[in-house]
């Protein structure tokens, strides 16, 4: 995500500018930089051709932790700018302040299913060599929030499989009860329960729909606090799923 004079645009409009004025700018797969050392790892680059300008990195607060940094291949050398540092680059004779920030936001796109989630969650995919199954998982502290696809079955009956299996494996005491989840302002239906592991409460819900023309099925995982309450970044970060949520099929 990047800012020209304070305004707020995307590498492919920067691109589309620079483009205007006979210049071109490529972005390229970034290296891998990790972050936490719980693993979750963030991927950043940028490269730009035929645009001068000098880059230094800030002073930081020691106290705090290192910002991240992109690597900027100018004329064939590389510098490194700072997360959320200015700096002015030439466009023609213009010239733009601009401001390198990390959005906040991942977006996942796959399947015909599209969403934003918090950028610092880390992200799983796994494939059934044999069923065709897709798996994608994004956890959180206390939320894990997947997305199956399958090859052969209808939605609604994958997912109330899946859920029986998951209450069947983990706790044969809990009750499994009609659940809905709403997505991108449509109510999708499907099942729960709440898994007794341990001391802690697992609150599972599973809700199925097509996309794509195949059969999705949605799992959310929540942890539950000593309250018996879903904690409430995992709240925020469902409420962020929530609210991006498209299809996208064809």
């Amino acid at each position: 995500m990047l800012t020209l004079n304070g305004v707020w645009t995307t590498e492919r409009e920067l691109a589309e500018l620079i483009k205007r004025d006979g210049h071109t700018i490529m972005i390229t797969k970034p290296p891998r930089i990790t972050r936490y050392a719980s693993g979750m790892r963030t991927l950043l680059a940028l490269t730009l051709a035929g645009i001068g300008a000098g880059f230094a990195l800030p002073h930081t607060d020691p106290s705090q932790e290192p910002s991240l940094h992109f690597e900027v291949l100018i004329d064939g050398t590389i510098h490194r700018l700072g997360e959320g540092q200015k700096t002015a680059i030439k466009i023609g004779d213009t010239e733009h302040q601009m401001t390198v920030a990390v959005s906040p936001f991942r977006h996942f796109a796959a399947s015909g299913v599209q969403f934003d989630y918090p950028r610092e969650a880390i992200f799983e995919y796994e494939l059934d060599g044999e069923g065709g199954t897709q798996s994608w998982t994004i956890t959180f502290n206390d939320m894990t929030f997947m997305v199956h696809r399958f090859e052969l079955g209808g939605a609604k009956m994958m997912a109330r499989v899946m859920l029986d299996a998951t209450v069947e494996a983990l706790d044969v005491d809990a009750k499994s009860k009609a659940r809905t989840l709403d997505f991108g302002g449509k109510s999708y239906q499907g099942g729960g329960a709440v898994i007794s592991i341990g001391d802690s409460d697992l609150d599972v819900t599973m809700v199925g729909l097509t996309a794509d023309g195949k059969a999705v099925v949605i799992t959310v995982e929540n942890m539950l606090t000593d309250d018996g309450k879903v904690a409430p970044d995992s709240a925020a970060a469902l409420a962020t799923i929530q609210k991006t949520f498209r299809l996208t099929d064809k």
